[in-house]
């Protein structure tokens, strides 16, 4: 079993598909921020995580990577760490710059993670 931090940067660093299948079907991607945006805030089970994953890959902000990682919090059932992204928006067409941070719990093999826009 991988340990939250290997969770987590797994799922900082991989692709869309990549991302989603770290989850359970019960794990859950919650991003609250994005209710203001009229997004839906919460995804469950790796299809729907990896629905929106490819939303936010392909089109929301197209070929970004996270940078500037740093993990905070590493025990082998959780992890908490913060991540950049310098990108060009896929629909406003502006440069975002954006800090995002998140909390991975590990139940099982798989986990569940949480990501929020550091302000």
């Amino acid at each position: 079993m991988k340990t939250a931090k290997e969770l987590l940067q797994a799922y900082i660093n991989g692709t869309a598909q990549e991302s989603a299948a770290l989850f359970a079907e019960k794990g859950a991607l919650e991003l609250p921020y994005l209710a203001d945006l009229g997004v839906e805030p919460r995804y469950e089970g790796p299809k729907n995580i990896g629905a929106f994953l490819t939303f936010l890959h392909e089109k929301m902000y197209p070929s970004f990577k996270f940078i500037d990682v740093k993990i905070y919090i590493d025990t082998p059932d959780q992890a908490f760490g913060e991540y950049t992204i310098h990108q060009k928006s896929g629909i406003s067409e502006k440069e975002i710059h954006q800090r995002f941070f998140g909390h991975c719990t590990v139940a099982t093999a798989r986990s569940s993670c949480s990501a929020r826009r550091s302000t």
